[in-house]
């Protein structure tokens, strides 16, 4: 189990996302709970380093797919919904577990469209990444695995 605290920027150095030590993030270390890119990264650190990643779009949230770009009726929104450009909303995907993100690309005469691509699709991402703590996971951080995969220690 690993803990972390890290600064998300984008190209342009723009913070697009912060995990500070006041609340920082604990993940099972090859539990698949990260984007790949930076888990494989912090392979190997230890408490009290520091480490900066660039993770390329095919290690994050892989590049932007045109056929999660479509255009739906605005009448499939309920009536009250008020729908304005670049809001995001969920909705179920393919099974009652997963939810699926959806952000509003456009709104034309009585069109909507949306895109299902994940905000980050198609970024670069550049991390800097403190290493709070490593330890052994305890058997209930081990039920946050799926049913074959197996615990990566940091060392």
């Amino acid at each position: 189990m690993v803990t972390i605290c890290y600064i998300l920027r984008n190209n342009a150095d723009k913070v697009i996302d912060e995990v500070e030590k006041k609340d920082p993030l604990e993940y099972l270390h090859g539990g698949a709970q990260l984007i790949p890119g930076l888990e494989t990264a912090l392979t190997g650190l230890r408490a009290g380093d520091r480490k900066k990643v660039t993770v390329q779009p095919e290690h994050a949230y892989g590049h932007p797919d045109s056929d999660l770009e479509f255009e739906v009726s605005k009448e499939a929104f309920p009536e009250d919904m008020k729908i304005e450009e670049g809001m995001t909303f969920e909705n179920p995907a393919l099974s009652e577990d997963e939810l699926m993100l959806f952000t509003v690309k456009s709104i034309k005469n009585g069109s909507v469209v949306l895109d299902g691509n994940h905000p980050l699709s198609g970024q670069v991402l550049h991390f800097t990444v403190d290493i709070l703590s490593v330890r052994d996971p305890d058997p209930e951080d081990l039920m946050l695995l799926e049913p074959n995969d197996g615990p990566e220690t940091v060392h």
